[in-house]
């Protein structure tokens, strides 16, 4: 059993690395936007995959509401429910996963997303690189350049890393290195990491 299919160690201190264990999400923008996800999966479909998810934002409860957390729900599994707790979410045959991103921008910035779906899809994380996370990534890059390192620009990061801009607070320290120092491609390039 691999990380695709199973709450491993290494998903668990993936989580806990950024800040995001066992955290309630507060969905923030009700049923969100319809994203479109095409992946090629021959025990599926010959053809190709493609279904229909709603990418909504969230927010970690108890800390800043502007702090967005993405999470893609399949349209199939139900509307983006009001809560989510990151330690695991079942609703409709879909289990929650997590997976990173990184952004067009000649710093690839990174940032961390969750999924629920089937986990019998298997799409690779790549799929989620849609116009709207490239849009959040390259807003939060531009109006991170433009912080001093401050209060602010802690309580930023976590919009563009969830769960360690309230963390770190005014230095951008352990949890943002963490993500810059350890999320490689080899973290985004395959299949989304499996929760529960």
């Amino acid at each position: 059993m691999g990380y695709d299919t199973t709450f491993t160690s290494e998903n668990k201190s993936l989580l806990i690395n950024c800040g995001l264990s066992n955290k309630k999400l507060i969905n923030k923008s009700n049923e969100g936007v319809r994203q479109k996800i095409s992946w090629v999966q021959a025990a599926k479909n010959l053809f190709g995959c493609t279904e229909y998810y709603r990418l909504a934002d969230y927010y970690v409860e108890g800390e800043n509401s502007d702090n967005i957390v993405k999470v893609f729900i399949a349209e199939t599994c139900g509307k983006p429910p009001s809560s989510i707790n990151t330690s695991g979410h079942s609703m409709k045959g879909g289990r929650l996963h997590f997976g990173y991103i990184f952004g067009d921008d000649e710093k690839q910035t990174k940032s961390i997303f969750f999924v629920i779906h089937p986990n019998s899809w298997g799409p690779y994380q790549s799929r989620f690189r849609t116009t709207a996370m490239l849009k959040f990534l390259k807003n939060s890059t531009t109006q991170l350049g433009g912080m001093a390192a401050s209060a602010a620009t802690g309580a930023f990061i976590g919009s563009v890393f969830p769960g360690v801009g309230t963390a770190v607070g005014a230095g951008v320290g352990a949890g943002v290195g963490w993500v810059i120092t350890n999320v490689t491609p080899a973290y985004v390039g395959d299949y989304l990491r499996y929760i529960g």
